[in-house]
């Protein structure tokens, strides 16, 4: 009696649409790293600008201590945390997990509407006023205090990571990528010539 062999399964070749959608993560997880660095740096000024400013106007004091640039403990927890989420999500879409792929959908959606829905309020906050203080003058006080090179790396940091979360999920969509995540099938059944039962 013959015995089936079977063909050892193939490692499949990672597609660049793969390659490419981790690489856009781990640049992510930089731009990530750096923002919050240079929060680290220049928030407290951004932080006391502001306030100083807001108090010139007469703003009420809850409406004063209220103001953050975001250089808390929890705010830097909370903007590093997407960052690390998406270079931990890299390494396992580069091993070809489908897990990881779905999770890397989600966050990426996730982040995208909170980039754009972030720019949207900021919009809104940066020409209200309310009891007569000026927040769009608060703030130019706020971007005052730092470098202007800063305002111009936050503002194409933003359009770099709208862009960038937009391609993973588009490059995580295709047809090659689809290819690469798939499960294997059962190995194939190869009946070799003269090996009949």
């Amino acid at each position: 009696m013959a015995v089936p062999q079977f063909e050892a399964p193939v490692a499949k070749s990672r597609p660049a649409t793969v390659t490419t959608a981790a690489a856009l993560q781990i640049l992510l997880f930089v731009l990530s790293v750096v923002g919050v660095t240079l929060t680290l740096t220049y928030g407290a000024d951004v932080t006391e600008a502001m306030r100083a400013n807001l108090e010139a106007q007469g703003a009420a004091p809850d409406i004063i201590n209220s103001m953050s640039a975001g250089d808390d403990a929890l705010s830097l927890v909370f903007n590093m945390a997407p960052g690390l989420a998406t270079l931990i999500l890299a390494f396992f879409v580069l091993r070809g997990s489908n897990g990881a792929r779905i999770t890397t959908w989600v966050v990426s959606g996730l982040m995208l509407l909170c980039s754009i829905g972030g720019v949207g309020i900021m919009a809104l906050i940066g020409a209200s006023s309310v009891d007569g203080v000026d927040f769009a003058e608060a703030t130019e006080a706020g971007l005052a205090a730092v470098p202007s090179w800063y305002n111009a790396f936050s503002t194409v940091s933003l359009v770099i990571s709208v862009l960038a979360y937009l391609l993973v999920i588009i490059l995580l969509a295709l047809p090659a990528s689809n290819d690469y995540f798939r499960k294997d099938r059962a190995p194939q059944q190869i009946i070799l010539p003269g090996d009949h039962n």
